[in-house]
C-alpha cells in the first residue's frame, strides 16, 4: 500500500519539469486546490442555505397549485341555489393588487439567511 507522502512525491517528479505557458503543474495544481478548499468549505453554507430556500418556496408553491386543483376537481355546483340567490351577487368588479416580485424577493432571502442560519448552528453544533 502506497501512503500519501510516496504519492506526492511520484506526482512531483512526474509534473515537476512540465511547464504550461511558464507555470509549473504543481503550482497549478495547488491554485485549484486552494479555490476548491474555499469554494467547498467557505461557500457550501451559502449554497446550501440557497438550495433549502429554493426548496421551502417550491413546497409552497406546489403545495397551493395543488390545493387549487383538488378544490377545482372537487367542485360541484349547485344550479337551483343558484337561481334562488340571484340577488346576491355583487354589481361592482373589485380590482385587487397581485403579490409584487421585491415580496418574493424578499420572502426568499429572508428564508435563504433563516435556513444559513440553521445550516451555521447545526454545523457548530456537530463540531
Amino acid at each position: 500500500m502506497v501512503d500519501g507522502t510516496t504519492m506526492l512525491k511520484w506526482k512531483y517528479q512526474l509534473f515537476s519539469n512540465r511547464k504550461f505557458n511558464g507555470i509549473n503543474f504543481i503550482e497549478i495544481q495547488l491554485l485549484l486546490n486552494i479555490i476548491l478548499y474555499w469554494w467547498c468549505e467557505g461557500l457550501s453554507t451559502i449554497i446550501q442555505a440557497i438550495i433549502g430556500s429554493v426548496i421551502v418556496h417550491l413546497i409552497y408553491f406546489l403545495i397551493t397549485l395543488v390545493v387549487g386543483y383538488i378544490k377545482t376537481k372537487r367542485y360541484v355546483p349547485d344550479i337551483d341555489s343558484a337561481w334562488e340567490s340571484v340577488n346576491n351577487l355583487p354589481k361592482e368588479v373589485e380590482f385587487r393588487r397581485s403579490v409584487s416580485p421585491v415580496f418574493i424577493f424578499g420572502t426568499f432571502l429572508g428564508v435563504t439567511v433563516v435556513c444559513g442560519l440553521i445550516i451555521f448552528v447545526l454545523k457548530q453544533a456537530l463540531i
